[in-house]
């Protein structure tokens, strides 16, 4: 089993807990596997969550300029549309006078 390093780490533990059987070995090993899994699932689960973060920021996002240009739209108003949607601090503005901006 040696030559591979996650086995020579596990050894390498081993040694130094002072494992003397193979039963205590495979405890070890099972413990730096469950280890191992926790430290990837949360890694995944980080990386999942932030893009999913992004996602649904993008819909909120767009959901808000949506709502915003409905309402500009009904007051008759395009050429607040067309500002609103060509500058950024415009659109910021606007969205906190309707109170879209959460």
């Amino acid at each position: 089993m040696s030559g591979f390093k996650n086995v020579e780490n596990i050894i390498k533990v081993a040694h130094e807990r002072k494992v003397s059987n193979m039963k205590g070995f495979f405890e070890l090993a099972e413990e730096k596997g469950l280890e191992k899994g926790i430290e990837l699932g949360r890694t995944e689960g980080i990386e999942k969550g932030l893009e999913l973060g992004r996602t649904e920021g993008r819909e909120e996002g767009a959901d808000m300029v949506s709502e915003l240009n409905t309402i500009l739209a009904r007051e008759g108003n395009l050429e607040k549309i067309i500002k609103a949607n060509t500058d950024k601090i415009y659109r910021n503005e606007l969205l906190k006078k309707y109170r879209l901006l959460r």
